[in-house]
């Protein structure tokens, strides 16, 4: 291989190009590169710590709704429990009073089975008075206490 004046010119003109190409294309677009990778790193950087914070949040936003459910469960289960004692209150309350008026009925037939009874009892004298009269047709007093 021979070295002349051409080869010499060749590799200067290529290392005249590199070094322009280097300092008006190469570097411009590194630089835009470099900040470009900066860019994204700092965006994941802000878009992870984000996450974690809304992990964060809705981690309490999830703890602070089921501690409400189970407040909300246990203040209608305190309910039901106050209802079913009022129910409870009011049942006693309406058999003792359904007995009070049962056992007054109860004594209001008994009297009224006792008017009969000597209502009744009056009203056989009479009649066995009056059958023994016309079977008889005299009168013969018929009396006594009539346990029929």
């Amino acid at each position: 291989m021979e070295f002349n004046a051409t080869f010499i010119v060749s590799v200067i003109s290529f290392l005249m190009f590199t070094f322009l190409m280097n300092t008006i294309l190469y570097r411009p677009i590194e630089n835009i590169v470099e900040e470009r990778e900066k860019l994204i790193r700092e965006n994941y950087e802000l878009a992870s710590s984000n996450k974690l914070k809304s992990k964060s949040l809705l981690d309490d936003r999830i703890k602070a709704l089921a501690k409400s459910r189970l407040e909300a469960k246990n203040i209608v289960n305190e309910n039901i429990k106050l209802a079913n004692l009022d129910s409870d209150r009011q049942i006693k309350e309406a058999k003792l009073t359904n007995s009070k008026y049962v056992e007054s009925e109860k004594n209001i037939l008994n009297q009224q089975e006792k008017e009969l009874e000597s209502l009744l009892e009056e009203n056989v004298l009479e009649l066995a008075q009056a059958i023994s009269d016309k079977i008889l047709d005299e009168h013969i007093a018929i009396g006594g206490n009539y346990n029929g």
